[in-house]
């Protein structure tokens, strides 16, 4: 029995070419062996921490509408501004 689309318990080289193959198929991007290296290395030599983000990473700078249920089943929308 089979949970999750697993193949098996544990890490192989056959698994793990089932999932890159997957992972490159979906568009997903994922940090290789080599990439970790490089980053640590270069974190090392510098004796720093790697950044990748600046403060506006991510949703930050997104707007979006905040809609709040109420008790009684009707529903409001209110319009949030960026911090």
């Amino acid at each position: 029995m089979t949970r999750c689309g697993s193949t098996g318990s544990g890490w192989t080289p056959e698994g793990w070419a089932l999932v890159d193959q997957r992972l490159r198929a979906n568009g997903v991007v994922y940090w290789s062996y080599e990439d970790y290296l490089r980053v640590a290395l270069e974190m090392r030599s510098n004796r720093d921490r790697a950044v990748f983000n600046d403060v506006n990473w991510g949703l930050a700078d997104e707007h979006f509408d905040e809609i709040v249920k109420c008790a009684d089943t009707s529903v409001s929308t209110v319009t949030t501004q960026t911090l």
